[in-house]
């Protein structure tokens, strides 16, 4: 975790720094984001950039065991 957001209680972390942390490359970290998204293990949220109106980051969401969330609805 090189940056860290205490209000939001989350973590910015790279691609670039997941591939060299695992040693695999950017599709494999790819293709596992999406396996856990289609397993229901984490949810994607788009973020708009507020000062620029553009696309910001994604947001994950690591949902909770056996279920499902209602806390934030696409």
């Amino acid at each position: 975790m090189t940056r860290y957001h205490f209000v939001w209680s989350a973590f910015i972390l790279l691609c670039l720094e997941m591939e060299d942390e695992l040693d695999v490359s950017n599709s494999t970290i790819r293709r596992a984001i999406r396996k856990l998204i289609k397993l229901e293990m984490i949810r994607r949220v788009a973020f708009i950039e507020p000062q620029t109106l553009g696309p910001g980051a994604n947001i994950y969401v690591i949902l909770p065991v056996g279920g499902r969330t209602d806390a934030v609805a696409d």
